[in-house]
Order: structure tokens, then sequence, then C-alpha cells
């Protein structure tokens, strides 16, 4: 009796293991070929916009992974798909939004929007300059059992902010620095094998000439050189007249 419950025990520790470990088996069948991933801020809320093309697995759905908890989906559109609904999905630990396809034998694309509460909420930091700054850690798993051949992930931060440091990845050839619609942008592109882990970390801050103290010493920095030049145009314009 012991022998059997301790049996019982062991499989139930490694199929527990399993479910931890391994891609979820309702994804099994999914392929992607692109799939990006694009975050704005909203305030302290994020906008994720997600494209990705690929083919459904056997039960002819695509299925994007929800990396972002209470992400909630705004908008979907693409090609190939059966409606314009994603439903979420949740296997063992692994939570997905997923969509049926039209045909199941062709490719499929979704480009999806996701509202996501307080991903811009991040937490200060002090730099070794005195300066505060944000700090930014991002990571996307594959979970699917094929590997994705094109991952991109990028990050703006709000505007008048500039990036400090870019600390993952570490080398500057595997990070990309952009603008977008105005805002400083930090990217990644590469391939994600299955369970593998991708992670973008990064520092960013306000330069001290835009903030509003920064707007006013200069301000005021200003306009004591005007006033300098009309008083030494003053000074001169009298020194003539007297001659």
């Amino acid at each position: 009796m012991k022998k059997l419950k301790f049996i019982t025990l062991c499989m139930g520790i490694l199929m527990s293991f399993s479910a931890l470990s391994f891609p979820s088996q309702a994804a099994e069948y999914v392929t992607f070929t692109d799939y990006s991933e694009s975050f704005i801020p909203d305030g302290t809320d994020g906008k994720l916009e997600i494209n990705a093309t690929g083919e459904a697995g056997k039960d002819g759905y695509l299925y994007l992974t929800k990396n972002v908890k209470e992400m909630a989906p705004e908008a979907v559109s693409g090609e190939n798909l059966n409606g314009s609904e994603l439903e979420e999905y949740t296997e063992g630990n692994i939570s997905y939004y997923r969509i049926k396809v039209a045909d199941n034998t062709a490719p499929a694309s979704v480009h999806a929007v996701f509202h996501c509460p307080g991903f811009y909420d991040f937490a200060k930091k002090a730099e070794t300059n005195g300066a505060e700054s944000y700090s930014v850690t991002y990571k996307f798993t594959n979970q699917l059992k094929s590997k994705i051949e094109n991952y991109h992930v990028q990050i703006s931060v709000p505007k008048e902010n500039e990036i400090i440091s870019v600390t993952k990845p570490s080398a500057y050839a595997d990070y990309e620095l952009s603008l977008t619609e105005g805002m400083r942008t930090v990217g990644l592109s590469k391939a994600a094998s299955p369970s593998a882990s991708i992670e973008l970390a990064f520092t960013y801050n306000k330069p001290f000439v835009s903030t509003a103290v920064g707007k006013g010493i200069v301000w005021v920095l200003c306009l004591g050189i005007g006033l300098f030049v009309l008083v030494e145009r003053y000074k001169k314009a009298k020194g003539d007249a007297v001659k």
C-alpha cells in the first residue's frame, strides 16, 4: 500500500513538472514564420500590437501568448481568419488568446491590439549621477513546439525621454534604437526556439532640460543673457552719444 502511494506521488510530481517545463499541447502544431510585439505608452498603461503570420494547428487555431497580465484585446484583423474576436484560453499555467482560421490548409495572419493596464508604471531607481531613471524589463517565451523564425519586440518610451542604457541584450549589435511617432524605441529581432526566452532590459529618463525645473532654469538663463545684451547695447549707445 505504501509502495502504491509512493508511485502515485512520484507520478503526480512528474506530471506537474512536465506541465511547467514543456510547451503547450494545445498549440503543438502551430507554426509562426513572423511574430512581432510593439509597445507604446498610453499614460501608465500600454498599447500592445501583435502581428503574426503562420499556420494553425490541427484544432484550427492560431495562438498568441498572453505575456502581459490583464492584457485585453481591443481590435483584431487579418487574413484567412474566421471572424474578428479573440478567445482567451488557458492550459496548465500558460495563457493564450486564440482565433480560428478560415482555411486550416493555408497560412493566416493576425493583427491584434491589446490594452495593457499599468504596463508603463515602471519603478524609478537612482543612477550614479544622482538622476532618477526608469527600469524596463520584458521577457517573451516561445510556448510553441515549433521555432518562430522571425521574432521581433520593440518598446517605446514616453515622449521627451531618452534611453540611458540597454543591459539585455548587452551587445550593441544585438539591439535596435529607433524613433516611433517621435518616441525613443528599443527593440531586438531574432529566432525563438521552442521554450526559449528572449529578454529586453533597459533604462530611460527625461533629460534635465526637458523637466519643468530644467525648462525654468533655461528660460531664466536666456532672459539673463538677453538683459545683459540689452544693457551692454544701452551703455554703448550712451557712450557714443556723449562723444
